[in-house]
């Protein structure tokens, strides 16, 4: 055992009373006098709120409100802990397992911190990371490069990754006008679709569109989830005002009112700089 391993143990009693205290009551919350929703979940219907709540941790990173992260990070764990306390309670594994089994590997693959302490750059703890996976680990390497994007990942995630694996071997575009001048042929492409009325030609040509949008975002350093999140947060904000300004003239939110609907959209970005 290194000196690095031989200190690992728990030293923030504070930490470890908390988290203590914050696991007892997920217990508390999905045990029979607990909560009737709480209880109601399973992992499924939890899928979304991981989702939501990483998002919303996201949005506060990004705005550089700390006591809001703190109030998000707060909302992952909880999530993340309720989903192992539902495979807890099914008997699949018991949540101390899922701690230990990170901490194992987190362990075992820092041998340059945990075991013989080794100068390297993060390049190169990346590319011992990799092989640690597959010799130690047994893991099996991967058939192709794109193998490595999950195929669990958001279709707009799994976009983005899938061309940043490409890229990695020369497959991209030497410049982004070029990837500009690929959407304005996919809208060409799209547009002649949508004249012949094909659903299933016209789904496709718009996932080229997107695809390529998305390549466009990654060509200018631009994680296009994070974009399409921060431009669904403008929506709302835009939106809200209209509706704000709407009931206030008590107006019926309506077709029939969409040119006013656009006036009061236009001041709310006009209020936003």
């Amino acid at each position: 055992m290194s000196d690095a391993e031989r200190n690992i143990e728990p030293k923030d009693t504070a930490v470890n009373q908390q988290f203590a205290r914050f696991y007892e009551i997920v217990r508390i919350l999905r045990g029979p006098l607990g909560c009737p929703w709480d209880r109601e979940q399973t992992a499924d219907s939890l899928k979304g709120f991981l989702l939501e709540e990483a998002f919303e941790c996201i949005d506060a990173i990004s705005n550089q409100d700390s006591e809001h992260v703190a109030e998000e990070l707060g909302d992952v764990f909880l999530i993340a802990a309720m989903i192992g306390y539902v495979y807890e309670q099914s008997g699949h594994f018991r949540v101390e397992r899922v701690f230990r089994d990170i901490g194992d590997k987190l362990i075992r693959r820092h041998p340059h911190v945990f075991g013989v302490a080794e100068e390297l750059d993060s390049a190169a703890v990346k590319r011992q990371w990799d092989e640690i996976k597959i010799d130690v680990e047994g893991k099996n390497a991967k058939q192709s490069l794109l193998d490595k994007v999950p195929r669990g990942f958001s279709p707009l995630e799994a976009a983005y990754r899938l061309q940043r694996q490409a890229a990695k071997v020369g497959f991209d575009w030497s410049e982004q006008s070029a990837v500009v001048r690929k959407i304005r042929e996919e809208v060409a492409e799209l547009e002649t679709e949508i004249d012949g009325g094909n659903q299933s030609r016209i789904e496709q040509e718009v996932g080229d569109l997107l695809f390529s949008v998305v390549n466009l975002a990654r060509k200018l350093e631009i994680d296009p989830t994070l974009a399409l999140h921060h431009s669904n947060e403008k929506f709302r904000r835009r939106f809200a005002h209209v509706e704000r300004e709407m009931h206030a003239n008590q107006r019926q939110m309506s077709a029939e009112q969409q040119e006013r609907m656009n006036q009061l959209w236009n001041e709310a970005k006009q209020r936003e700089g």
